[in-house]
């Protein structure tokens, strides 16, 4: 496994190297009163070939999660699910209402499948759908 580190949004902590099991039980357990508390979001950094991966994670109780996932100066690439450009869901990112379209939004299942193909790998994970961000028609 590559070495990673996990940004916890309620009280900022970063765990370097967590059990992918404790990613596990967040991801597919905790409920907003986790995820949605602090900044709003989590994010996982990789660093490989003098590049750091950056995988951040945006929760709504509704949907599930809205995965991002970018590389500096290279395109960011969004998560895509069964939803909707037309449904909409709010979030509190920093404090800060912030709204996106249920169609970002993966289930906890997938966002799990998601997440620890990226801290195994640094790369997409293929069983999810992906597409760069500034493609999107949603605003």
């Amino acid at each position: 496994m590559i070495s990673f580190s996990f940004f916890s949004p309620p009280d900022g902590k970063i765990f370097k190297n967590p059990d992918l099991g404790f990613l596990k039980t967040l991801i597919l357990y905790a409920e907003s009163l986790y995820w949605n508390s602090g900044a709003g979001q989590a994010n996982i950094d990789i660093e490989t070939d003098g590049k750091t991966r950056h995988l951040i994670l945006t929760f709504d109780v509704n949907f599930g999660f809205m995965l991002e996932f970018h590389i500096l100066g290279e395109p960011i690439f969004v998560s895509l699910g069964d939803g909707t450009f037309d449904e909409s869901t709010t979030v509190y990112i920093g404090g800060v209402p912030e709204e996106f379209p249920s169609k970002f939004f993966i289930t906890r299942e997938e966002a799990w499948e998601a997440v620890e193909y990226f801290c195994e790998t640094g790369e997409l994970c293929d069983e999810i759908t992906w597409g760069k961000l500034e493609d999107q028609n949603w605003k």
